[in-house]
């Protein structure tokens, strides 16, 4: 069988993540990165390497519940590259948020025959909206799965 084509190898790595992220699997969040990938978030300090950033995203999914959807996916295969539009869904705190994460892949692993999903070498989470409760408490979305 022929391997995928780098865009689809991309998106397939990157909808792994958010399936990891979305059961709280650390140790499936960090098999979708390089062992030295970086994350960088607003508000948060740097993450450093994939066994960090796989921890730190599964506990914040345990302790709060949220959630993420994939809303748009770009990818560019010459840069190695994708950008993801996503909405997460936080019921701890009653919020829906929405962003964009930006991936770095490395080349080599994205387009070797033996790809195994540790290609992301660092990414950007940029948060676009913040959608709060009104002064009532009622939320214009339901918060449950």
């Amino acid at each position: 069988m022929a391997p995928l084509p780098i865009a689809k190898r991309m998106e397939q790595v990157i909808r792994t993540y958010i399936e990891a992220c979305n059961n709280a699997d650390a140790t499936a969040i960090s098999a979708c990165f390089r062992s030295d990938a970086v994350h960088y978030g607003p508000g948060i300090p740097r993450w450093s390497g994939a066994a960090a950033i796989g921890g730190n995203l599964a506990k914040r999914v345990s302790e709060t519940g949220q959630w993420l959807t994939v809303d748009q996916l770009v990818t560019d295969a010459d840069r190695c590259a994708a950008a993801l539009e996503w909405t997460r869904f936080d019921p701890s705190s009653r919020q829906i948020v929405r962003g964009v994460d930006w991936f770095d892949f490395e080349e080599e692993t994205v387009e070797g025959d033996q790809h195994r999903g540790r290609g992301i070498v660092h990414f950007q989470s940029i948060v676009t909206d913040q959608n709060r409760p009104d002064a009532t408490g009622a939320h214009p979305v339901a918060l449950h799965r």
